[in-house]
């Protein structure tokens, strides 16, 4: 069920490699996003994970992660997903056939 991938530099840049690019440059570093309702964050981003549960266990869920998120996620009455960002900066290399 799980959609999602969130590759190392060292996993993506050897992929870009093998499909004709040079990678110049590649940072990961961290993004913390504010978010409107992590329950609505969490209904769009991870409703594969959500899915199959009937209403009411499904809103327990919900609530136990609002409150097991809240002390880490929550700050001054705002939401913040930890997203962490991977920039890379490739190039089609001269041999490439692509």
């Amino acid at each position: 069920r799980d959609p999602w991938f969130f590759p190392t530099i060292g996993q993506y840049a050897p992929l870009l490699e093998r499909h004709g690019l040079m990678v110049e440059t590649a940072s990961l570093f961290a993004r913390p996003t504010p978010v409107e309702s992590l329950r609505d964050w969490l209904e769009m981003f991870a409703g594969a994970f959500l899915a199959g549960l009937a209403p009411a266990p499904r809103e327990e869920l919900l609530v136990e992660m609002e409150r097991c998120l809240a002390p880490t996620l929550h700050r001054d009455g705002v939401w913040y997903i930890d997203y962490r960002r991977l920039r890379v900066v490739a190039r089609k290399t001269p041999d490439s056939r692509r």
